[in-house]
């Protein structure tokens, strides 16, 4: 009966149609798109979805000579954020013209498109399929799994080291604790280096490659002194909750290295912990709040359940990697006999967090695929779905191999080479998370084939009743 019911809760989730949120999706133009005017307008007015900023030099307006024929850049309405104007010539020429517009949505994603309108009476409609979609980024893309990999390693190889090495080296005394905790020490001081290294150089790689593409200029601009960077950065929501997210993170490091040296005082190192407590949960907290999770309209929920998923996979990941790089060459110097106790029970202490956050990993993926995905058949019709099901097919694999390891704790040896594979894998699963936070969710409306495909319907755009934008 338990399991029925389970699976009755499940199909009725699956059927619940979340709404479209994500990435900008453009709603309606004025004039409507494809369409024919009797006299050219002063302005031709995009409405989306959400609030955008404009991409410098992101939109033109070609005319039947191919000449422009746009006035000035595109700016945003002051009545509405979710509007961009763009303000056209004086007396243009009868014919087609082709608008080609690329703008920023709030959690930094690029959308773009092209439509076209007819000035004159009497003239056939436009014959250019109007078209919208955002490109996944390469270079975005791998500064993002750089900076997941660096944060995941970093805070949960922190939580390893006090919930799983710290207990299982309690019954350790006299120098031969001393040297264990001092060789752990060294060890995670390098681990958490390293990933503080990946967190800080692929978090600011991926802030700046965005704020750079709103800005119209190349990636290396700003650092040769020729091009803005800080309103770009701070223009959209992407650019502002990340940046905070990666100085939490570099706080926490800064706050490990003062733990270092404070070790001795109790009351100091508790007011350590409780301040790098606040900057972990931040961390963890931020790349939702700059992405899919924190897109208007959503609220708290879906941030919590965003933040748990990554904690659930930072104790996974870099409990992983403590245990594979620090915890074993920590107690390699102890002997035969109690080298082994010690080792089965960091093993059996990991094992119980590690399937803890399996667990909850598994739950808030599940309530974040019913979020992004509108349907049952969006699985395999987008990119999106089928970027979800490579996620699910590794990470059932990861399972697997995570129960078998559970079953042969006392072979530390064959664990730690099992161990190795697990990461392998886990990597392989987060640049498959980096993916699916460059690609706009399945349930968005917007395509991302490109620019150039994924068509809008034209009748969704013409038929939206007009509107005046100043």
């Amino acid at each position: 009966m338990r399991r029925l019911f389970v699976i009755c809760a499940l199909g009725v989730s699956l059927t619940c149609v979340p709404n479209a949120f994500a990435h900008a999706v453009l709603v309606r133009v004025d004039p409507a798109a494809q369409s024919v005017v009797a006299r050219a307008p002063a302005q031709i007015v995009l409405h989306f979805s959400q609030e955008i900023t404009p991409v410098n030099k992101g939109t033109q307006v070609i005319g039947p000579n191919g000449v422009s024929a746009a006035r000035g850049e595109a700016r945003l309405s002051k009545q509405d954020v979710r509007a961009l104007v763009i303000p056209l010539a004086q007396n243009l020429a009868n014919g087609d013209y082709t608008v080609r517009w690329r703008v920023a949505s709030t959690d930094g994603h690029l959308v773009g498109g092209v439509f076209a309108i007819g000035v004159g009476a009497g003239r056939p409609p436009p014959q250019l399929a109007t078209s919208e979609g955002s490109t996944v980024d390469s270079g975005l893309l791998v500064a993002r799994f750089l900076y997941f990999i660096g944060l995941l390693v970093l805070i949960g190889g922190a939580i390893a080291r006090l919930a799983v090495f710290a207990p299982s080296v309690e019954s350790l005394s006299g120098e031969t604790r001393a040297e264990v905790v001092e060789s752990e020490r060294t060890g995670f001081g390098v681990l958490a280096f390293a990933a503080a290294a990946l967190v800080v150089i692929g978090g600011w790689a991926a802030v700046v490659r965005q704020a750079t593409q709103v800005a119209g200029i190349s990636f290396w601009a700003p650092l040769e002194g020729n091009g803005p960077l800080v309103a770009p950065i701070g223009a959209t929501r992407f650019g502002r909750e990340f940046g905070h997210a990666i100085n939490a993170a570099t706080v926490f490091f800064v706050l490990i290295l003062i733990a270092y040296a404070v070790r001795r005082w109790r009351a100091a190192i508790y007011g350590v912990f409780a301040v790098a407590a606040i900057a972990a949960g931040w961390s963890l907290i931020g790349p939702g709040l700059s992405g899919h999770a924190g897109d208007p309209g959503r609220g708290w929920l879906t941030v919590t359940v965003d933040a748990l998923h990554l904690c659930g996979a930072a104790v996974w990941i870099g409990g992983l990697a403590h245990l594979f790089v620090v915890a074993a060459p920590a107690t390699s110097s102890l002997a035969g006999e109690e080298r082994r106790r010690v080792r089965l029970e960091i093993a059996q202490r990991f094992s119980r967090i590690a399937f803890a956050s399996v667990i909850v990993i598994g739950v808030t993926g599940i309530a974040r695929a019913l979020w992004e995905l509108g349907s049952v058949s969006q699985v395999w019709s987008t990119a999106y779905g089928r970027t979800l099901v490579i996620k699910s097919l590794l990470l059932g694999a990861l399972v697997v191999l995570g129960y078998i390891n559970r079953r042969a704790l006392a072979d530390f040896g064959a664990l730690r080479r099992r161990v190795g594979i697990e990461l392998s894998l886990l990597v392989a699963l987060t640049a498959a998370v980096s993916l699916l936070t460059d690609l706009p969710p399945a349930n968005s409306g917007a395509s991302s084939t490109g620019a150039s495909g994924g068509a809008t319907p034209a009748a969704v755009v013409q038929q939206a009743p007009p509107g005046k934008v100043r």
